[in-house]
Parts: C-alpha cells; structure tokens; sequence
C-alpha cells in the first residue's frame, strides 16, 4: 500500500471516530440498536473512554479485523486470531499491526492480544501490549437504577427551572460548546412552553450505540401553553453513560397530534439543546 493510500486511510479513521463522538447528541432510537457482530463491526470503548476497539468478526475463517485506538498514541489497524465459545469470541495471538499515529508516518508494529468479547452484550475485557506499552480495555454499562436516578434529577431541576442543576447533568460536549449561562439563557427561551410537571413513565431500557450504554427512559410531560392551555404527552428522555457517570443526552420532539409542531419554535421543549444550536453565541 502506497504512503498516499495509508495517509488518506488515517485521515477517514480519524474523522469516523471525530463523527462517532460527536453523532451521539443526535441520537435517537433508532441508532442506540444492537448489532450483529457477524455483518456489523463491532464496537467496544473502555469505560474511562481509551482505548477503543473497532472488530468485524468474520465468521468463516476464525479471525478479526480491527482497529485498535488509543487516545495520543494513534490505530492499530490488523487482523487478529478469534475463537469462538457460544456467544463470547476470545482474542489471543501476537500479530503484526499497521499503526497511524495522529502525527509522523505510518509504521508497522507487533500487538499481542489477549482478551474476551461478548458482542450480543456490547461487554468486554481485553489485554493489548503494543511498543513496551500495556493497555487494558474494559467495558462498563453502569446500573440501571442510577442512570433512572440521574433521569429523575434532570426531570425535577426542568420543571423548577433549576438550571444550574440541569447544567451540570448534561453530557459533558454540552457543557464544552455552552456556557452556564448561555445554557440558562436556552432554557429560559420566552418562546418555548412552559414544562410544569414531568416524571418517569415506566422503566427504562439500555442499549448500546457506538460502545458507548444509552439509556432510554419514557417520561410525561405537561406543558403550559402562551395561551394558557395545558398539554399531557409521553416522550423519550435519553442519557449516555460515560467516564463512570450517566448524563442527559437529549430528549424526542413532542409529537404534533399535542398540537406541538415539530420544527416550530414552540415545540422545542427539549432539556437539551444540541450542538450548534441556532442560540449558542
């Protein structure tokens, strides 16, 4: 392979994770589905957010082919042994590896494996040794009574407009693009109605999107109208679980039948204001 070829390999891996980051602020049901870890790569993030492992499983010879990336150092980019036990596939071998640095040429290195994946649960542990260096990946769901928890704190600060409480539950990209007061200034939007009630409505479910635990939670909302009217609906509130924490990701748009149009400015009674909102100065 060609210097040209390698370098614009590293330059789309590198802008595929910078989309897999920042996409999740748009999540929506549909994105947090499970995968087949035999079509699909498959994705495991180590709970403290590196390093990352990208696989596609192949299911007829008994091997992977991966990216393994680690925060500052770059992707190791190979093809793995797998063996399979029932549903949990083991990684063990030492291989060779192309590995991109963020920065320089790329370079061809030895990566010892040893580790166990379970796709069908998005769980893993697995050891990597790599130029003197030994990483250790492993995934975290986080518990589902907290991330339940967390949901009915972001509710209660909504409907008190207690939005220096809100802002400090928000997904840590909101608090990087947002200021605490601009944040304020969002919620307090005079166009938007007014959410007088909210709870949970049910249990919530977790799913994974991109290695990273979403966990959906149903909730109702009443909302106070400018023309006084009151309006009940039910909606999806989602949060992400990351850096051993759950924060609010973002809520659905209330559906028109409530006589809220989506798109409209008063719809828009989301907790969370997503990146590269028209109101962000």
């Amino acid at each position: 392979m060609s210097k040209h070829k390698i370098g614009i390999r590293a330059v789309m891996i590198r802008v595929a994770l910078v989309i897999a980051v920042l996409g999740l602020t748009t999540i929506g049901t549909s994105a947090a589905g499970s995968r087949s870890a035999a079509v699909n790569p498959a994705v495991f993030r180590d709970r403290d957010g590196s390093p990352v492992l990208v696989i596609l499983l192949q299911p007829g010879p008994n091997q992977g082919s991966f990216d393994f990336v680690v925060n500052g150092v770059g992707d190791y980019h190979g093809i793995v042994p797998v063996r399979q036990t029932s549903h949990i596939y083991h990684l063990q071998g030492t291989v060779e590896a192309q590995l991109l640095p963020p920065t320089g040429f790329p370079q061809i290195v030895l990566v010892r494996f040893e580790g166990e994946l379970d796709p069908d649960n998005s769980q893993a542990s697995v050891n990597a040794w790599a130029g003197g260096n030994h990483y250790h990946l492993v995934t975290a769901n986080g518990a589902q009574a907290d991330a339940a928890k967390t949901a009915g704190r972001g509710l209660d600060a909504i409907v008190t407009r207690d939005w220096a409480t809100l802002y400090g539950l928000m997904e840590p990209q909101v608090q990087r693009l947002y200021t605490e007061p601009q944040f304020a200034q969002i919620m307090a939007d005079p166009t938007k109605p007014v959410i007088i009630a909210a709870r949970l409505d049910g249990r919530g479910s977790i799913t994974q999107a991109l290695g990273y635990p979403i966990f959906t939670q149903p909730v109702l909302m009443t909302v106070r109208k400018s023309n006084g009217a009151t309006l009940t609906f039910g909606i999806n509130l989602y949060l992400v679980f990351e850096n051993g924490s759950w924060y609010l990701l973002s809520t659905d748009m209330p559906p028109a039948a409530n006589g809220l149009q989506p798109g409209s400015s008063a719809a828009a009674t989301s907790c969370c204001p997503a990146p590269g909102n028209s109101h962000k100065r």
